[in-house]
């Protein structure tokens, strides 16, 4: 874990003795995230969160591909209201399983291609740090992968992105009738900080 949290500090002191270009970026947005259709009694919901955090972005020598990393904060609104469990063989019973915001500490890397002067697209993953939630009685939200693939689209000193964000681990795991994973479309707003 440790390991993981040092990656945006390696590619910041790699960047600073580099000669190619870098950019320190900071963000900040909110996120709509959502679970498969039939977990809630009411139907398909979407939570909203929000998320934040520094951006350390390293341009290739043709500027087209860059490679990003960085240490975000995201309070994901991945919430279950209420499921129907059944009890026993023949004794059909009502459970309920309240699931509120998730807090995590995460560390993105995703490949960026400038598809034109304003547009551009970006894949990779992210690995979330659980660090508390109220999630079912528990403390703290279980330690996540996430896939990640979205667009960009760059005016002046500010970037617009739009991110879909596919959770590998369930949410609440203790729930295996259900999926619980984290789906989430974020949309976050980037301005420069630092440029070379």
């Amino acid at each position: 874990m440790k390991r993981l949290l040092l990656l945006p500090i390696l590619l910041l002191s790699l960047s600073a003795f580099s000669q190619e270009n870098w950019e320190t970026t900071f963000k900040g947005g909110i996120n709509c995230s959502f679970l498969s259709s039939g977990v809630s009694s009411s139907g398909n919901k979407i939570y909203f969160g929000a998320t934040a955090g520094l951006e350390q972005t390293y341009y290739f020598d043709n500027s087209i591909f860059s490679a990003q990393s960085g240490l975000e904060y995201e309070n994901i609104g991945a919430g279950l209201n209420s499921i129907s469990v059944t009890v026993g063989g023949s004794n059909p019973g009502m459970g309920t399983l309240s699931r509120e915001n998730a807090n995590y500490l995460t560390v993105p890397l995703h490949l960026k291609c400038q598809i034109n002067e304003r547009w551009g697209a970006l894949a990779g993953a992210g690995y979330r740090f659980g660090l508390g939630d109220r999630q079912s009685g528990n403390s703290r939200a279980s330690d996540d992968i996430s896939l990640d693939a979205g667009f960009f689209y760059k005016l002046d000193k500010m970037r617009f992105n739009l991110i879909y964000q596919h959770g590998l681990q369930e949410a609440d795991p203790g729930y295996q009738m259900i999926q619980s994973k984290n789906r989430t479309i974020t949309f976050t707003v980037s301005t420069s900080l630092w440029k070379k």
